[in-house]
């Protein structure tokens, strides 16, 4: 509905939050604007890859095609990395290590960037925050209406959820 812009959804591991936010949401989203720009973020390329992959395949599934004529992904653009559909919609799957330069979106997903193996390492979960807080935020199309949707499980005291539960004007839904 465009009430709430930025969404901190903390859940513990092996709850579905991937399945949830990161590949049925942005073909929920597309379906309903086939011309959104979605970029979904997780702590590896590899791993946001395949997130990416599974969006396109639910996608191509009869039953969404029937229920979203007019989301159709486009053959010019459908790789792992980065998919269009025919109405320009575009998703992009990235990670810390990805490019983002030059590229934006009017929804950002952020999924479980801090590795569970991160808690020992202060730096590793300050880099995951500093990439969140100075790369990834700047690449929303629209500061004020973007959306920006962290999901996460909780791994330390100072990752990436603690770090956006202290900042304003964002609503955290704890599992």
């Amino acid at each position: 509905k465009g009430e709430i812009n930025r969404l901190l959804i903390t859940l513990p591991p092996r709850s579905l939050k991937s399945h949830m936010v990161s590949i049925c949401f942005p073909a929920f989203l597309m379906g309903h604007n086939p011309s959104i720009k979605i970029i979904c973020a997780s702590n590896s390329q590899i791993l946001a890859e395949e997130f990416s992959n599974q969006t396109r395949i639910l996608m191509s599934k009869p039953w969404y095609e029937s229920t979203f004529p007019n989301t159709i992904l486009s053959p010019l653009k459908n790789t792992a990395s980065d998919f269009s559909t025919t109405q320009m919609g575009k998703g992009i799957a990235t990670s810390p290590g990805g490019t983002l330069t030059g590229r934006g979106g009017m929804y950002i997903i952020v999924d479980d960037i801090n590795k569970a193996v991160d808690a020992t390492s202060a730096a590793n979960l300050e880099a995951a925050t500093r990439w969140f807080d100075n790369t990834l935020q700047s690449r929303l199309d629209n500061m004020n209406e973007g959306c920006i949707i962290a999901v996460q499980q909780r791994i330390h005291v100072t990752d990436l959820a603690s770090h956006i539960l202290e900042k304003e004007g964002w609503t955290h839904l704890n599992l």
